[in-house]
């Protein structure tokens, strides 16, 4: 949530978007990616990578992509703040702007996760679609019904509803429409 208060200082927030677990869409265009990884011994830490794309100017050859394993699956662009205004931000303004709401929402995750959690799902992408995840155990298809209160993605599957804590979202169909 902290990036996305940060992109929505600048951005249109109707068309900005959450999409469970890392990324951040404008429309269905990525604008940023967000990586953590965890290391359990000797001493637990958790390194967080944050990947916005401010000033990237159009690239043709890396605005599409397409998992190269499956040509079927469909293209996914991405996009950047500049090309949504239509002009650059300064990156020193969006680093002090990031490290503020970080700040701000660190300390919302003691007391007052609820409000967090509902912020979350009201920006959610994907929330009620069908959506496919590749997960640990194997792909997982079904409607999305938002997150729980360990930020697990809540998917009603034909086993019924299910907890996911790691995956990725492969594909999304808005609302049983036609596949995107």
């Amino acid at each position: 949530m902290a990036v996305f208060q940060t992109l929505a200082q600048w951005l249109n927030l109707k068309e900005l978007q959450v999409k469970w677990p890392n990324d951040l869409l404008v429309g269905e265009e990525k604008i940023c990616g967000i990586l953590i990884e965890s290391v359990l011994r000797p001493i637990p830490l958790d390194v967080i990578g944050i990947g916005i794309n401010v000033n990237l100017q159009r690239l043709p050859d890396l605005q599409e992509s397409r998992n190269p394993g499956d040509a079927s699956k469909p293209v996914r662009r991405a996009t950047s703040v500049l090309e949504q205004l239509g002009y650059p931000l300064s990156m020193t303004e969006v680093l002090i702007a990031l490290h503020h709401n970080l700040i701000r929402n660190s300390k919302r995750l003691v007391g007052a996760w609820e409000d967090l959690r509902q912020e979350y799902e009201s920006h959610m992408f994907g929330r009620e679609y069908v959506l496919r995840l590749e997960t640990p155990q194997g792909t997982v298809d079904g409607r999305c019904h938002g997150i729980d209160d360990q930020g697990a993605l809540m998917l009603e599957t034909s086993q019924g509803l299910q907890s996911i804590v790691a995956g990725t979202v492969i594909e999304w169909t808005p609302n049983g429409g036609g596949q995107t």
